[in-house]
């Protein structure tokens, strides 16, 4: 994955002018942001609570990502792009047939970074009344959706501790792995 991080660092990798490239990296994702576009691709990982480890489940993710995201931000999110290897080189969104396709990436428009909440909030920026304005936002949405019908599982405390759970089994494999490293 290093190789393909820096080569989808460099701008001979998209098909459009990128300006110098910024990569943003969180626990799951790696996101490169050029001039008007951010690409978010899936790291391939399974933490027990999500399952990037194959190139079909981070498909998956990256389609159902933008089906899901779409509904409250539908000028952010553009499409699911090819990530391609084609004659050593690897191309994001590229216009071409030829070559392996080796990930796929959430093609998202470039917004101001400045606007990020943690970054408001770092700059005592983030006002109550950003907050309500978000808060009302997503209450209406939510009760916009229909209700879960009564004979499915969702919210049942089974449901919702075996996840909880899974994330301790988790966390302990990797600290035990850290203190081994120490």
């Amino acid at each position: 994955m290093d190789h393909l991080l820096q080569a989808l660092s460099r701008p001979e990798a998209y098909p459009h002018p990128t300006g110098r490239i910024e990569v943003v990296e969180t626990h799951i994702s790696r996101i490169f942001l050029t001039r008007n576009w951010a690409y978010k691709l899936k790291k391939a990982v399974n933490l027990g609570f999500l399952d990037f480890s194959t190139l079909a489940k981070r498909k998956r993710c990256c389609h159902e990502e933008l089906r899901l995201n779409r509904r409250l931000c539908p000028d952010i999110y553009h499409s699911v792009v090819p990530v391609m290897l084609s004659d050593g080189d690897y191309l994001v969104d590229a216009e071409t047939n030829r070559g392996k396709i080796v990930d796929y990436a959430v093609k998202m428009v470039r917004f101001d970074r400045t606007m990020e909440l943690d970054r408001l909030l770092s700059k005592k920026l983030l006002t109550n009344e950003l907050i309500e304005k978000i808060s009302a936002t997503v209450a209406v949405f939510h009760n916009s959706l229909p209700p879960a019908p009564p004979n499915t599982p969702f919210g049942h405390p089974d449901i919702i501790i075996r996840p909880v759970l899974a994330n301790f089994t988790h966390t302990e494999e990797i600290t035990s792995d850290l203190e081994e490293a120490a």
